[in-house]
């Protein structure tokens, strides 16, 4: 996943996130993403030749970069042709405007069910719950005994787990004692701040 911006720019930005699974759907969210100092490009401008100096500051937008790298080739090599391309990067730096500062277009992937499926097993946090969910999915609905019968499971771990399921509204007890499930889509959505950490270590 990689947000469409040439360079870091300082501040909190609001970024949406989109995940596009063919078959499942869609699942998306909003988060922050603080660009702090620290992140910013961080290079000493004397290891580089001064065409190379341009080429690297040419895309950058941050004014504090720039001044950043003015400062270091001014305390350095000091060349003037590096330091007035840099001054006037710096003159032609614009602060982000609010449009830019709070949303970024959201990156989608197409994948297949086995990235779903791997999602799942992080949120859902143990292969016992996975595998109580999808053999309900797969059935449609089910009595913790016939969905027991299929996981290979104790009943009595299954019905606490479809339970747990129910407490968390990713189930509902029907009144013939079946359970269903929400769809793995709907869970994701469900677990939003789980999700957002795995992406984000992740892809």
């Amino acid at each position: 996943m990689v947000l469409d911006r040439d360079r870091l720019r300082l501040g909190v930005h609001e970024l949406e996130v989109g995940l596009r699974v063919e078959g499942y759907g869609e699942v998306g969210f909003t988060t922050d993403d603080e660009v702090r100092t620290e992140d910013l490009l961080d290079v000493d401008p004397g290891e580089y030749t001064v065409a190379e100096l341009r080429e690297l500051a040419a895309a950058v937008t941050e004014p504090e970069s720039l001044e950043r790298l003015l400062a270091r080739e001014r305390d350095g090599p000091d060349r003037t042709t590096a330091v007035e391309f840099l001054e006037g990067q710096l003159e032609a730096a614009e602060p982000l405007s609010a449009e830019e500062m709070v949303r970024s277009e959201p990156t989608t992937k197409d994948t297949g069910s086995s990235i779903v499926n791997d999602l799942l097993v992080e949120v859902l946090e143990s292969p016992q719950r996975v595998s109580v969910y999808l053999t309900v999915q797969t059935l449609g609905a089910g009595t913790p005994e016939e969905i027991a019968g299929r996981t290979l499971l104790p009943e009595n771990t299954v019905r606490s787990t479809l339970e747990d399921f129910e407490s968390e509204d990713l189930a509902d007890r029907g009144e013939d004692g079946e359970y269903s499930v929400a769809s793995p889509v709907t869970v994701l959505q469900k677990r939003q701040n789980d999700l957002w950490t795995i992406l984000r270590s992740t892809l």
